[in-house]
């Protein structure tokens, strides 16, 4: 797969169809399209595999059904006049060829080059005329078993359809590409944002009353592109608030799924985490807590790069964050419509102390904790605990992440530097006599995360 979400070519679409109907679609005026002049080349003739690749095709009295504008023009998806079967296919406007104000109910004379662009046939255009306008694309009826069928999709490629169901939901809430699942227990498709992005109006569970769009086959995966909100009719799930603890705290009984929308109310900020400063990478993400003590504490995490300006001791309202555990850390995701409402400013911080041993034996509970060690006396035992341990077979180096180990004898925890480095100066036996920061799961190890250096003196 590409790193890149969509190339402007790698474009399909499914659809599957139970008769062809008219639901007024995004246009007005004559309600049936006119007909394709007799004898011409049909979409369905490409679509059946009866021209050769790289051919130089010619449509008359295709219906347009959606528009992209593109890098290089506008590309756009056109049917035959009546739907059905194999009756769509997508036109890429390499180099400008598309009129600038080509429009969904457009009747369009088209010529250009027949290809096959990974599994995606496509007309790649070299002109194209407005013939007509106003008119009323059909659209068919499938059925979500249909669009969700590996192996009968296919004829429904680049069609407009509209999923004949009922009892549709959202089964889960948009990934980091603004898809998301639609189905009914058993089937399912999933709608993806190339044409109109309808994450922002949806969450884990909200009932689907209508769905309708062009069928998308991108990156090995079929997906349905709504094309405006009057494609898709949703009801919005309510956003759960849940506590801290209640999302950290199995016992509680009220941890969500994944992927679930989730309000925490009245968080203080108690660490903040930059990355990336100066790139199109830059994210702010940042710990919070309410009060003290076990599960009080949680990662949240800048997924779309939102960067809240926010520092130590900011009181906030996280509204719609998305709950999720990465590498086993729970985590709360700030994404586009994550709502981050001020409270206050100033708060003192927290911090639960208690002994080295105490927080080696609970670690899962305390971690996004900002803690503090109270033991009498700890020192320093390791000043490179990945030492000897190559990151590859082809290393013989030994690597160095820049942790360090504290110890009372019995007990060790690395402390990391993420936050801040304090490991400068440091050396083996040394005392240590300030031992604060937020406790952090990665890469297998529970790592303590100093945030300045009175942090760890």
């Amino acid at each position: 797969m590409k790193m890149i979400k969509y190339s402007t070519l790698a474009l399909a679409v499914f659809a599957s169809a139970c008769g062809a109907v008219n639901n007024g679609g995004e246009t007005d005026g004559t309600p049936t399209p006119t007909p394709t002049p007799e004898g011409g080349l049909t979409v369905a003739d490409v679509q059946k595999g009866t021209v050769a690749e790289n051919s130089t095709v010619s449509f008359d009295g295709l219906v347009v059904t959606a528009i992209k504008v593109g890098g290089s023009g506008v590309d756009f998806w056109a049917q035959d006049v009546g739907g059905g079967a194999q009756s769509g296919i997508y036109f890429f406007d390499q180099n400008g060829n598309t009129p600038a104000d080509l429009a969904v109910g457009d009747e369009v004379t088209v010529s250009g080059l027949y290809k096959e662009f990974y599994d995606l046939s496509e007309i790649v255009v070299e002109s194209a005329e407005i013939t007509n306008n106003g008119l009323t694309p059909d659209i068919d009826g499938v059925s979500l078993a249909d669009l969700a069928d590996p192996t009968g999709v296919e004829v429904w490629e680049s069609c407009l359809v509209e999923i004949d169901a009922l009892d549709l939901a959202v089964e889960a809430a948009a990934n980091m590409y603004n898809e998301f699942p639609v189905g009914d227990g058993t089937d399912s498709v999933n709608v993806d944002d190339l044409l109109y992005d309808a994450s922002g109006s949806v969450g884990s569970g909200s009932a689907v009353s209508y769905l309708a769009g062009i069928v998308n086959y991108a990156f090995e995966e079929w997906k349905l592109l709504p094309r405006s909100a009057d494609d898709i009719a949703t009801d919005i799930a309510p956003i759960v608030a849940l506590t801290i603890a209640e999302l950290q705290d199995d016992s509680l009984g009220m941890v969500p799924a994944p992927g679930a929308s989730v309000t925490i109310e009245g968080a203080t900020v108690v660490a903040t985490y930059i990355t990336a400063v100066g790139t199109a990478n830059e994210r702010h993400s940042f710990w919070v807590q309410q009060g003290s003590g076990p599960f009080s504490g949680v990662l949240v995490y800048d997924q779309d790069k939102t960067k809240p300006v926010l520092a130590v001791g900011d009181v906030v309202n996280l509204v719609d964050v998305e709950f999720t555990e990465f590498n086993t850390m729970t985590e709360v995701l700030l994404r586009t419509n994550t709502v981050i409402e001020p409270v206050s400013t100033g708060a003192a911080v927290a911090i639960t102390t208690l002994s080295l041993a105490e927080l080696v034996a609970g670690a899962e509970s305390y971690e996004s904790v900002l803690v503090s060690l109270n033991d009498a006396s700890l020192t320093v035992k390791n000043l490179n605990p990945d030492d000897g341990t190559p990151l590859d077979p082809t290393n013989d180096g030994a690597p160095d992440f820049g942790e360090y180990q504290i110890g009372d004898g019995t007990n060790l925890l690395r402390v990391n530097d993420i936050l801040f480095q304090t490991r400068t100066g440091k050396t083996v036996d040394q005392a240590v006599a300030t031992r604060v920061g937020v406790l952090e799961f990665a890469n297998g190890n529970f790592k303590l995360e100093p945030r300045a250096a009175a942090d760890m003196n």
